[in-house]
């Protein structure tokens, strides 16, 4: 199976219909191995310079159908930083303000065991935890 139909067929088992500019976004995003975590807009621009005539819109469209689907996890690190996830898994993230970068902390990392360690090089300057919760019997 090639990489577009591996690409269509990860749309569609996840409720994500496969248009022309979706599978350009699917290609950019899964094409090389390992995970990515990707900004919008430095998505749109290596999209367009494979010479792939696709928005800013269609991106910022695309990315929460995405997200919906299960495909991708979106990671906001402040009102205006949102990073978008290819482990679409339950994990923790560094954040590196300086360099606009966005790292997994290791998947053996959980919240009641301290303090993460930082990769070597770098230091944490502050932490934000925000827990997601959802209501097991109907009232919050």
């Amino acid at each position: 199976m090639n990489l577009r139909d591996t690409l269509k067929e990860r749309l569609t088992v996840a409720g994500v219909r496969s248009t022309c500019p979706r599978l350009a976004v699917a290609r950019a995003l899964w094409s090389t191995a390992g995970t990515r975590h990707v900004e919008a807009e430095s998505l749109h621009d290596e999209i367009s310079e494979t010479g792939q005539s696709i928005s800013l819109a269609t991106v910022y469209n695309t990315l929460p159908k995405f997200e919906h689907g299960g495909l991708i996890r979106r990671v906001a690190v402040s009102s205006d930083r949102t990073w978008f996830d290819t482990d679409a898994g339950n994990h923790q993230h560094f954040h590196v303000e300086a360099e606009n970068l966005l790292l997994d902390i290791p998947g053996d990392w959980h919240l009641d065991g301290g303090i993460p360690t930082p990769p070597r090089g770098y230091r944490i300057t502050k932490i934000n935890i925000v827990v997601h919760l959802e209501s097991v019997d109907g009232i919050l």
